[in-house]
């Protein structure tokens, strides 16, 4: 996948991971999946039914509906796919295109927290050990960070065929002066090196004293990075030796109300850790309001 590399000097479009752990298990991560056209991305879902998974925009600004994503389990050959039915970028997104032709200049990071889009799905998604949704993370205090994702391995190495995590630490770096960039984004910094591949992944964490993970957020950028060769991109090389890569990571939180209107999900049911089927929901009022009318007929 394209990343977007800008040294803040550079902030790069993201994409895989260098050095991280293989999951051992399907059931660590069940709300994690994979898009592979137009480009190799990750994703997460936010909703079974109806199904609606959260990424960033830059992974699906080409995707049509048609396309399918993976899910199911860690090991990208054996997920299975289901079909894109809708495509919904942040009306603020700024395209590739625009930054290609430069009608915005690439380093700015008012862009970046607006890198955000959701699919929805043909058909709901099953729940079981090795499928859910993740609930949304409001501004609670964490205890842990960790991400995900399917991206490359190394420089001019393939894509992991197994899915990747590594463990994240909040980044305290001054090299942004957006406010809007520094209350939307967390920027972290990861023990893996993360990759082409690895955008639209998750950072997830658990809540003091919770065993559920929360979504907090959406990778979309990495920092103080470039690529050498951008026709060839794979794991992305230091901006200097004396400086780190810093991931940054999108809120959903922030957009919530854009997520509520585009999904026309309630409050509850994305922040909710447990799992309440809005469809499900409308089908059993249904359900009751025709036995009710079958009630009067027989009286």
């Amino acid at each position: 996948m394209h990343i977007f590399i800008l040294s803040i000097s550079l902030l790069a479009a993201v994409n895989a991971m260098s050095g991280g752990r293989a999951v051992t298990s399907s059931e660590q991560f069940p709300f994690f999946v994979t898009l592979t056209t137009p480009i190799l991305c990750g994703g997460t879902i936010i909703s079974l039914d109806p199904a609606w998974i959260i990424t960033a925009a830059h992974c699906i600004e080409d995707s049509t509906s048609g396309s399918l994503i993976g899910y199911g389990s860690r090991e990208f050959s054996k997920q299975t796919y289901a079909t894109i039915k809708q495509i919904v970028l942040h009306p603020l997104y700024v395209s590739n295109k625009q930054l290609e032709t430069q009608v915005y200049a690439s380093n700015r990071t008012d862009i970046v927290p607006y890198d955000i889009g959701l699919l929805q799905l043909t058909k709901p998604l099953p729940q079981n050990e090795y499928t859910d949704r993740i609930p949304l993370l409001a501004d609670q205090e964490i205890a842990t960070l960790e991400t995900m994702g399917m991206g490359y391995t190394g420089y001019q190495q393939p894509h992991a065929d197994l899915l990747q995590y590594t463990e994240c630490n909040s980044s305290r770096t001054g090299v942004l002066h957006d406010d809007n960039f520094n209350h939307s984004i967390i920027l972290a910094h990861s023990e893996a090196n993360l990759c082409h591949g690895d955008s639209g992944s998750p950072l997830v964490t658990k809540l003091y004293g919770s065993n559920s993970y929360y979504l907090a957020g959406i990778l979309n950028r990495i920092l103080n990075a470039y690529d050498p060769d951008p026709n060839q991109v794979s794991c992305p090389f230091h901006q200097s030796e004396s400086t780190l890569f810093v991931n940054a990571f999108v809120k959903p939180y922030v957009h919530i109300k854009w997520i509520m209107n585009s999904t026309q999900l309630s409050k509850e049911a994305l922040l909710n850790n447990v799992y309440k089927p809005v469809a499900s929901h409308a089908s059993s009022q249904r359900r009751s309001l025709l036995m009710f009318i079958s009630c009067l007929l027989l009286l």
